[in-house]
């Protein structure tokens, strides 16, 4: 992993702006990088087993910059519903959803550190999933609290 992690940080400094690409790590690993990598996955791809690295290295800084935004604003959706929430009938329902989504959150940026579900991935449409279903929560909250307060 040190040598992979090594090639992601080398591979950000030679394509700072706009990275590898999605998906072509292992093709500019093998091809420009000199590596002495002794395993290859059992399905032959490789990456650099932690997505902040491989986002830096496929998508460049500015795409890590725009994850980074992407999580914050996130983060403040979630804490944004459970401010509004407060003293709601259902306040209840929407901590437990805040901090199921949350948690899954969490563990699955955490799990990233050591490894990856890169962007790309199929197994990344449960990422995909997580904020979209926080989207449409924090959306509910400030129609359902703005329909409330109106007294309709």
């Amino acid at each position: 992993r040190m040598e992979l992690w090594q090639t992601a940080g080398m591979m950000t400094k030679d394509f700072p702006l706009t990275g590898v690409g999605l998906r072509a790590f292992r093709m500019v690993l093998f091809y420009s990088y000199p590596v002495s990598l002794t395993q290859i996955g059992t399905d032959g791809t490789i990456h650099p087993h932690n997505l902040y690295l491989d986002i830096a290295a496929t998508i460049g800084l500015p795409g890590m910059v725009a994850f980074c935004a992407l999580l914050g604003t996130w983060a403040s959706m979630m804490l944004d519903v459970l401010k509004r929430s407060q003293g709601h009938k259902d306040e209840g329902y929407y901590k437990m959803i805040v901090i199921s989504l949350g948690s899954g959150m969490m563990a699955h940026l955490i799990f990233n550190l050591t490894d990856t579900i890169s962007l790309g991935e199929k197994a990344g449409l449960v990422f995909w999933g997580v904020l979209g279903i926080s989207g449409a929560t924090w959306n509910l909250v400030r129609t359902e609290l703005a329909r409330d307060q109106i007294g309709t």
